[in-house]
């Protein structure tokens, strides 16, 4: 998979654009205009973390700080046309209101999404929190 020029480092995991996803970026400022990739890499270390589509590089960048915490859960599209995936749901303080911004992470091999029966989702969730720098504790379902 491509990285983004600016950034050589290896992505942590891959992870696919869904409807949740695209409400909490718009919330903390990504506009209604922008395109969100279909799929993306995540990148991140214990300065930031980095959205980055394969075509257009980096679309959205967040403090490592601004992150609180790190759950292993569901998350859901729209009410209409319902959807549930498994997500690492971040708990972000963004413009001093917190957001939760789920991202579903995907297998690098296949693109399919992760289920709970797969230890990966929670190995991935853990990578991230290192990689941000949170405190180590149990993950949250």
């Amino acid at each position: 998979m491509g990285s983004d020029p600016g950034n050589p480092a290896e992505p942590l995991f891959h992870a696919v654009r869904f409807e949740s996803t695209v409400r909490a970026l718009h919330l903390m400022g990504l506009g209604a205009g922008d395109p969100l990739p279909w799929g993306y890499e995540v990148f991140a270390d214990r300065a930031s973390m980095r959205l980055v589509g394969r075509r257009q590089g980096t679309f959205f960048e967040l403090a490592a700080s601004a992150v609180s915490k790190i759950a292993v859960a569901e998350t859901s599209s729209s009410f209409l046309h319902r959807q549930v995936e498994l997500a690492l749901v971040l708990s972000i303080d963004s413009r001093g209101a917190a957001t939760e911004l789920p991202i579903v992470p995907v297998s690098p091999h296949t693109g399919r999404t992760l289920t709970w029966h797969e230890a990966e989702v929670r190995a991935i969730a853990k990578h991230l929190a290192v990689a941000l720098g949170l405190p180590s504790r149990p993950l949250t379902a």
